[in-house]
């Protein structure tokens, strides 16, 4: 995020602690602090790029003792500590925790409030594209997609709001609707039919995170984790973006594939005993199976093969080669079990 001025004047950062602290040779400086005194927010991360003056005496700074930025025309001109230097460019993010959070934003109002700010776009001059697909069982779904963008000044497409209208049918009646805050693939096509007897429809209404009806009753249960630590002015952060889905009726596990960041593309493991109310930690197979970084040998992405015989199979794609992997559904419980306890 790029600077702000606003938010930069609500906080306090003298006395912050410098975490970590990087000077690269194009006179570029980035920061990585922890506030010392703030009940709210708990770290900051700043990057000043294009810097004028020779900055390298920076790395030596383990405490922010002072901070003040003045925009200067086109510059930034900004004083740390014993320095005094100009930029064109600053970046920065505040942020509320480190790590992961699980915490489950879709009924918080930070998130509602993303979702009621692009409401205006289902509207017929938005409207961009209706499609209908088939699932199983004689039930469909049918997306109506809404887009209000524009070309700037350089011709580049700005996009202000992206919304779906998901709707679940049966033999055409209509049986639930939700909305999604943009663009999406296409819906999971196959229901999982769970060891209670249910039939579930899995689909997302966000980016991250994943959400399930029960097909049977049409009780919901939506989850978007927090994700990884962000600024603060977001209501989500980074987390596993799931592009297909394999559950074992036996185990009650279920195998998620997808990839952080757009990549790699790999396979996380979670306990799915209770659909409407699932356990969200994850076990990351791609850590497990990443076994020959000493030989430098780099695990590039994981795919699902199968569950079978008190085993998930995989297929690893290594540098130079290709290998099938497994591991025993009683290891993936105890390692879910260890997360889940906060015990790694």
């Amino acid at each position: 995020m790029y600077y702000n001025e606003e938010k930069f004047k609500q906080c306090n950062f003298s006395g912050s602690v410098i975490t970590k602290i990087h000077v690269f040779s194009d006179y570029t400086i980035s920061i990585w602090g922890d506030f010392a005194d703030n009940d709210i927010l708990s770290s900051f991360y700043f990057e000043f790029q294009h810097i004028c003056e020779d900055v390298r005496s920076a790395k030596n700074w383990e405490v922010i003792e002072n901070i003040s930025i003045e925009k200067t025309g086109e510059n930034y001109k900004v004083t740390l500590n014993d320095l005094t230097f100009c930029c064109d460019t600053i970046h920065m993010s505040i942020e509320k925790y480190k790590g992961f959070s699980y915490r489950n934003m879709y009924d918080t109002d930070e998130y509602r409030k993303s979702i009621e700010k692009i409401m205006y776009a289902e509207d017929e001059k938005y409207f961009c594209e209706e499609k209908e697909y088939e699932l199983s069982d004689g039930y469909s779904v049918n997306y109506k997609s809404y887009v209000d963008d524009y070309e700037n000044e350089n011709g580049t497409l700005i996009t202000r709001a992206s919304l779906l209208k998901c709707s679940l049918k049966k033999s055409g009646n209509i049986l639930y609707e939700c909305y999604k805050n943009s663009h999406m693939s296409k819906p999971f096509s196959e229901f999982i039919y769970h060891s209670n007897g249910h039939r579930y429809h899995p689909f997302k209404v966000d980016l991250y995170g994943i959400s399930y009806i029960d097909v049977d009753t049409l009780e919901v249960y939506n989850y978007i984790p927090e994700g990884y630590e962000h600024d603060y002015s977001y209501p989500c952060g980074e987390s596993f973006i799931i592009t297909d889905i394999h559950y074992d009726r036996e185990s009650n596990l279920i195998a998620y594939g997808g990839c952080y960041w757009a990549g790699p593309y790999y396979v996380v493991v979670g306990d799915f005993s209770n659909p409407l109310a699932f356990n969200p930690h994850l076990v990351k197979l791609y850590d497990i199976f990443d076994i020959y970084e000493d030989e430098e040998i780099y695990l590039d992405d994981v795919d699902f093969i199968e569950w079978k015989n008190g085993r998930l199979y995989v297929k690893c794609y290594y540098e130079s080669f290709t290998k099938e992997e497994s591991i025993s559904i009683e290891e993936l419980k105890d390692m879910i079990n260890k997360l889940t306890k906060g015990e790694r």
